[in-house]
């Protein structure tokens, strides 16, 4: 996933937090939102903007007013990236465990996704043949060679040609 794809599902999925986030995806949105905070962090002294202080450290309304509308986008990624690795998105709250449980997080965050449908959700690659994501493994029929999920109507992958 690109840079710009990952933003627009941060964006789009601001609800979401049931499907898979990938690594690429989640890394990308954390950078775009860093970057946005930080670029808020200089803009806001140089514009003037009104903002508070809060130990030795000036929040202006840029920066306070972006904070607000990442907040949830940020959440629903992070939430998505931990199914992705095969845990529930409850483990998020190990982050308030000081030093142990961020490490843990960031740990989890980190690593490769793990491959397949898990207790979570369906693996984000998993597609069908014509290349529209597969909604589920219940009741579908799978290419034993790709592992490429197929249409209900298939005679053949359309990914390796193996015959069904």
């Amino acid at each position: 996933m690109n840079p710009i794809q990952a933003v627009s599902s941060g964006f789009r999925g601001y609800t979401d937090f049931e499907s898979r986030s990938s690594r690429s995806e989640f890394w990308w949105w954390i950078l775009f939102a860093t970057i946005v905070m930080a670029a808020t962090q200089v803009l806001d002294p140089l514009l003037g903007t009104p903002g508070v202080f809060a130990r030795l450290q000036y929040y202006g309304l840029l920066y306070i007013l972006a904070n607000l509308g990442l907040f949830l986008p940020y959440l629903a990624v992070m939430v998505r990236r931990l199914p992705d690795r095969g845990r529930s998105s409850f483990w998020i709250l190990i982050a308030f465990v000081p030093i142990i449980g961020v490490i843990l997080l960031i740990v989890w965050l980190v690593r490769e996704s793990n491959e397949g449908t898990n207790n979570y959700c369906q693996h984000p690659k998993t597609k069908l043949d014509d290349g529209t994501p597969s909604v589920g493994r219940e009741g579908r029929q799978f290419c034993s060679n790709c592992e490429i999920a197929l249409r209900e109507d298939a005679s053949f992958c359309a990914s390796c040609g193996t015959q069904v």
